[in-house]
Formats: structure tokens, C-alpha cells, sequence
């Protein structure tokens, strides 16, 4: 029998919806912020699993306030790896802008989330992004 590849593909697609509520009454939005798309590519090595791939940020917010109102296209990296029975890893973003509306700020910032898995009986599992 042929073993499963050691290769895998991870795609993820924010859609955030967004509510603020701030002391200036006139920075009050809520609704759709900026799309965010990410395809990783990522190998089983010894240390675990390691990625990299392509990540853009798309302008589609609903509200001037709710983005950047930038094209951002940037890196995004995850390190994954099984410990004290739970699967715990950090999963890294780059972005840098390159387009979009020209009245607003550059973007140039890097985002660190951790991930934790726990995987419980029966199929069920807790996760933590």
C-alpha cells in the first residue's frame, strides 16, 4: 500500500465582521472588514509540521473604518508540532501594502497567533487560535 504524502495544503479565508463602539460617537461602524486569504504549503519534517505560502489582504470593507483600504500582499508561515497531548503551534503573517485608496497610511505589519488543539474523546476537540 502506498503511504499518504507528507505534503499538505492549507487555505484559510477571514471574512471578519466587525462592531465598534468608541467614545468618538462618529468612529461608531460595524459590518464587513478587509478579506484576508492564505494558502500554505507545509511538509511533515522531524521537528513537525512547517509551512509557507502566499497571503493577500483584500480591500472589502463596509465602513472606511473597518479597513485599511489597502491591497497587502504578504507572507504567512505556521510551525506545528504534538506536546503534552495537545497539538500546539504558531501560525505567522507579513503583509505590506502595494495599492489601493492613496488618502491612506501605508501598511507594513507582521501577526503572531498561537494555536493549541486538544483533541478529546468521541471526535470532539477544543481549539484555541
Amino acid at each position: 500500500m502506498k503511504k499518504p504524502s507528507k505534503v499538505y495544503t492549507i487555505f484559510r479565508l477571514e471574512v471578519p465582521i466587525i462592531g465598534q463602539t468608541l467614545p468618538n460617537a462618529q468612529l461608531d461602524a460595524t459590518g464587513l472588514s478587509d478579506l484576508i486569504s492564505v494558502d500554505v504549503i507545509a511538509f511533515k519534517t522531524k521537528i513537525g509540521l512547517l509551512g509557507i505560502g502566499p497571503s493577500l489582504i483584500i480591500p472589502t470593507a463596509s465602513s472606511e473604518f473597518l479597513g485599511a483600504g489597502k491591497w497587502s500582499p504578504g507572507l504567512a508561515g505556521v510551525i506545528m508540532n504534538k506536546g503534552f497531548g495537545m497539538t500546539l503551534g504558531l501560525f505567522g503573517q507579513q503583509y505590506v501594502s502595494v495599492g489601493g485608496n492613496s488618502k491612506r497610511p501605508d501598511q507594513n505589519y507582521m501577526l503572531f497567533q498561537p494555536i493549541v488543539t486538544k483533541i478529546l474523546d468521541h471526535g470532539y476537540f477544543l481549539n484555541f487560535l
